[in-house]
């Protein structure tokens, strides 16, 4: 039993110090004491901050992610995203994904990438190998009836870099609605970020992974057991938090008429290449709309003193300081 600042209660599914293979995700509430929720984190990989976002905040994104996912030609969508040989895709057959919810609701969505325990969480995990820390992607998804599960994967595959593994990235998301297993709740692997494939990749192997490097495929596509994975269940008003190097996979939507809609963010150190090329995505015109922290976090600003910046280090977010 640990017990929080404001006298609060909350029991942990697994006491020790070894994450438990296909046990329960743990639900922490945002205001438990700091170090016992960076702890459970490390030990799985992944945790549940609950209370961190007041409905009234989900309530109003989901109002911008409906009107914006109703755009998206669903025939379309679907068709351009197939594979021509398999008829499948790691993205999903019928899973929307859109990329401009921010601009959308920069106030609302911006209070989700921002939230200041789950920031707190991120540097703490990322900054002993950087000085800050960059979103290189943000999501709406939906994940509609009838979609399949996805091949489970490591997020920190984006970075094919050889040898000893460092943490690199730090992945969230929001449920706008709640979280369960027959609407698709994400599927992972409890302490996969530690194992030794997710530690060492040899560099011969990383050289062909392209064309099927085995150490690369045991890194992200491992062989797993199927009694391992753990349902990812999560309430509204939580932000799921978990680690690049974490097998991880969204599941199944077995309902007939429920769409599970969430938001994703992507967080990485300060001096990576990000997924979604940040500045061109929020150009300054755009970017001025965004709050001072999050217009950091999003590259207007400098890595290391030097990194990032303009005319000779110049700190970018001075674009955004114009008229």
């Amino acid at each position: 039993m640990v017990q929080t600042n404001a006298q609060e209660r909350f029991e942990l599914w697994n006491k020790s110090d070894i994450a438990e293979i296909g046990g329960r995700v743990e639900q922490i509430p945002v205001t438990a004491p700091f170090q016992e929720t960076l702890r459970v984190f490390k030990r799985d990989g992944i945790v549940v901050l609950n209370d961190a976002v007041s409905l009234d905040v989900v309530t109003g994104i989901v109002d911008e992610f409906n009107s914006m996912m109703a755009m998206t030609d669903m025939e379309h969508h679907f068709r351009d995203k197939l594979d021509s040989k398999s008829g499948k895709s790691i993205l999903g057959v019928l899973t929307k994904r859109r990329s401009e919810i921010l601009a959308r609701s920069p106030h609302l969505v911006g209070q989700l990438l921002t939230q200041p325990r789950l920031l707190e969480l991120i540097n703490s995990h990322l900054t002993t190998y950087a000085t800050s820390v960059l979103i290189h992607q943000v999501l709406s998804v939906e994940i509609n009836p009838g979609e399949v599960a996805q091949p489970l994967h490591r997020d920190n595959g984006l970075w094919p870099i050889p040898g000893r593994r460092i943490p690199l990235g730090v992945a969230t998301m929001t449920p706008l609605e709640n979280f369960v297993a027959e609407t698709g709740a994400t599927q992972a692997i409890l302490g996969s970020h530690l194992w030794p494939d997710a530690e060492y990749i040899d560099p011969k192997d990383v050289e062909g992974r392209l064309s099927g490097g085995q150490g690369w495929k045991r890194y992200q596509t491992p062989n797993t057991d199927p009694e391992a994975v753990s349902v990812v269940e999560a309430p509204l008003g939580s932000i799921v938090v978990f680690d690049g190097d974490l097998l991880h996979g969204g599941g199944a939507n077995t309902t007939e008429n429920v769409v599970r809609k969430s938001i994703i963010g992507g967080y990485c150190l300060g001096w990576l290449r990000g997924e979604v090329n940040q500045q061109l995505m929020w150009p300054p015109e755009v970017a001025r709309n965004f709050s001072p922290e999050l217009q950091k976090l999003i590259g207007y600003s400098i890595e290391g003193g030097l990194l990032g910046g303009i005319q000779l280090g110049e700190d970018p977010i001075s674009l955004l300081q114009t008229s």
